[in-house]
């Protein structure tokens, strides 16, 4: 392979190996090293995105995380990342072997991408391979946090504040704006850890109740 590819490829990934003969030995399909490859790459992404799941998302409970996991470290999100780098280009590998290979297409690129995180890890160290693969799955986590924020609010924080041990919050009107069908909803809401009140306004009670445990979510930096 020449320079010039070999080059382009790392600039792709994120990584420029010191040993070039692993990057390449990655890249080479269906051979009895890539295999060992592969099987090391498996087992360090599984640990890695369940490291990443436990850390960023300490509110969802073990099935949630398993659930997660499973679908980040499937076949279909690895294939799309090796896609988003366009590596089906650069793979050696005997076609031959393959009598359907748009079928197989997307399971060869998934078993490269476990294969180049494996050699990434053997050139570096396990940090180095999992600032890499937190960027390769930064969307994905991005995706997650979005959709574990649309929950209720309310209940986020109540299980904040349970895991955290403090006194769950207390949540009052002060007053109601405007007319009985164009109503505005002003919430007060008070934790016994802040010493100020925090207020949500909202067109119902519960909707401002919503608006004031989602700023207090965020103050507290979920």
């Amino acid at each position: 392979m020449k320079k010039k590819i070999i080059k382009e490829i790392q600039k792709k990934i994120g990584y420029y190996f010191k040993k070039k003969i692993i990057l390449l030995k990655s890249l080479k399909y269906n051979n009895n090293n890539n295999e060992r490859l592969e099987f090391l790459g498996d087992s360090i992404l599984n640990f890695i995105i369940s490291n990443i799941l436990f850390k960023k998302f300490p509110l969802i409970n073990e099935g949630e995380m398993s659930r997660i996991r499973s679908n980040l470290i499937n076949y279909k999100t690895l294939s799309k990342i090796a896609n988003e780098f366009n590596l089906i280009k650069y793979i050696k590998f005997k076609q031959k072997k393959f009598s359907n290979y748009n079928h197989y297409k997307n399971l060869i690129l998934s078993n490269i991408i476990e294969a180049l995180i494996a050699g990434i890890y053997l050139d570096s160290n396990i940090y180095t391979i999992e600032k890499i693969i937190l960027n390769w799955y930064n969307k994905y986590i991005k995706k997650i946090k979005l959709s574990i924020l649309n929950k209720d609010y309310k209940t986020i924080l109540q299980e904040i504040l349970q895991k955290k041990k403090i006194k769950l919050p207390k949540y009052s009107i002060i007053k109601i704006n405007g007319k009985i069908y164009n109503q505005k909803f002003i919430i007060n809401c008070k934790i016994n850890c802040f010493k100020k009140y925090f207020i949500g306004i909202g067109e119902t009670k519960r909707s401002a109740e919503q608006c004031v445990a989602k700023k207090i979510i965020k103050i507290l930096g979920i």
